[in-house]
């Protein structure tokens, strides 16, 4: 819906079914269950609010120099059609501990 201001992070952190996204200072944090798919030559993500409702948000994924990338769009429930670079959101692994 709108940018994230260059001052705050968001961190995601994905496992087997949920992705939580978690502003850095802790102060807001979301759960949403994820499923991914191949469709024809695209990873396709769908993050969505309920099992039962329309998912919120479809995109295409990709590994790409050890990084995930992520292109979504909102409330459409279909994927982009075209891969979009002002759009993609670039993931790296934490830092282990």
């Amino acid at each position: 819906e709108k940018k994230v201001p260059p001052d705050v992070s968001i961190f995601w952190t994905f496992d087997e079914k949920n992705v939580a996204a978690t502003v850095a200072n802790g102060d807001a944090a979301s759960k949403r269950q994820y499923t991914t798919l191949v469709d024809g030559e695209h990873r396709v993500i769908r993050i969505d609010y309920d099992a039962e409702m329309e998912p919120d948000r479809v995109g295409w994924y990709e590994f790409k120099d050890g990084k995930l990338r992520i292109q979504l769009t909102q409330g459409t429930g279909k994927p982009p059609t075209e891969w979009d670079e002002d759009q993609v959101m670039v993931f790296v692994p934490a830092p282990r501990k």
